[in-house]
């Protein structure tokens, strides 16, 4: 459904992580024993050496990278335009689904109502084998989308996932019924540009933009805990390199804090590896990301295809992000939510943390909120009047 109306509706979003929240860890370089990971030494810092090619790429990159998941995991159907109606199976016991599409020729954004926005892409008719249609991305969802079974709010430019469950209706259906429905699925391949063609009051439109596009599938059930993999990227991280990274303490204590927070949501740390990166980025990212430019061929973005091809949750690690929030400073940018899961090195595959706090602080009580996280996750309403996220101020 179409709302003529394009605003952009902001929220506030806190996420408290930075270098000097902690409690102790040890002087080991093992951390671990977290309430959900009662192991010791469950979680290991380790140092992956020198990653990233030698010398600065030409242009704007928008590499199109494989998942790191097994092959059996994954379905891949190659070159598809919008407008493309995709066929996919989904076996007996799958917990999980995504649909991830990366731009082989896609333009950046469209013009709204005079308000110039992302051009993301986002699958549509999404229907299960029974033909019950799940998703329809031209139809205006509730102002409280809580109760719907599928959601998507991502601002995702040129790479998308479209990861489900996404609500806590759809979870408990996935749960009770022992997984996704088995059987052939099916939606159509689209963007905002494809949209933008058949919405009045939207210039700039196309029906020319093509993807390549995967669907990716894990087996259930939802375990009540799991354990991910972490990279960091030291870009610009006080001198801290990847070989002096597994033993400093400041950098234990980071990890640590890290733990903690996703130890509350049942999700233990496994192997933790720090990465340094070649000279030419260092300079041109460590003082050089602006969270107001998040766009396909922005620093945030062209930083992120630095992410190796690995199944990891990959933090760059930079001197300071730039930002325009009154009163505030702003400690980390994210590329989009949801990111490209298990698939690394595209543009949306990781999320900038500031590091200008991280040598400092000492093991007590946490204290006082000191930073905000720029989370790209407020609402709006795009050219057929749904929510999209985009990036947030903060308060």
């Amino acid at each position: 459904m179409f709302v003529p109306v394009m605003m952009r509706v902001r929220q506030s979003l806190i996420f408290l992580w930075c270098g000097a929240l902690a409690g102790c860890s040890g002087n080991d370089q093992v951390v671990g024993g977290f309430r959900s990971c009662p192991t010791p030494g469950s979680t290991r810092l380790v140092s992956g050496g020198l990653t990233g090619p030698s010398s600065q790429p030409s242009g704007c990159q928008r590499p199109i990278h494989p998942s790191a998941l097994p092959a059996s995991q994954v379905q891949s159907f190659g070159t598809h335009r919008v407008g493309d109606a995709i066929r996919f199976e989904v076996p007996p016991g799958t917990g999980t689904l995504s649909i991830v599409s990366q731009a082989v020729t896609a333009i950046d954004t469209v013009n709204y109502q005079g308000q110039v926005i992302p051009n993301t892409v986002v699958p549509t008719l999404l229907t299960a084998p029974d033909g019950g249609l799940l998703y329809d991305d031209n139809v205006q969802p509730p102002n409280d989308p809580s109760g719907t079974l599928v959601y998507y709010g991502a601002d995702s430019p040129s790479t998308g996932a479209f990861t489900l469950p996404n609500t806590t209706p759809m979870l408990a259906a996935v749960q009770e019924g022992g997984g996704f429905a088995p059987g052939s699925w099916s939606f159509t391949v689209n963007d905002f540009a494809l949209e933008c063609t058949t919405t009045a009051g939207c210039d700039g439109g196309t029906a020319s933009g093509s993807y390549d596009v995967r669907v990716l599938t894990e087996p259930g059930p939802t375990p009540s805990t799991g354990t991910i993999d972490v990279a960091f990227y030291l870009v610009g991280a006080n001198g801290i390199t990847s070989a002096s990274a597994p033993g400093n303490s400041h950098v234990k204590r980071m990890v640590q804090t890290l733990g903690t927070l996703f130890d509350n949501a049942g999700i233990c740390l496994g192997t933790v590896t720090f990465w340094d990166v070649p000279a030419w980025a260092q300079t041109l990212y460590a003082n050089g990301i602006d969270a107001d430019r998040t766009g396909p061929c922005d620093n945030l973005s062209q930083m992120s295809t630095l992410a190796r091809d690995e199944n990891t949750l990959n933090f760059f690690l930079v001197g300071s992000i730039n930002a325009s929030v009154a009163g505030g400073t702003v400690v980390g940018v994210d590329g989009t939510i949801p990111g490209p899961s298990s698939i690394g090195g595209t543009i949306h595959s990781g999320a900038a943390v500031s590091a200008a706090d991280l040598s400092s602080g000492t093991c007590q009580r946490l204290p006082q909120p000191r930073g905000l996280w720029r989370g790209r996750g407020g609402v709006h309403r795009g050219p057929r009047g749904r929510p999209l996220v985009g990036p947030l101020p903060y308060q």
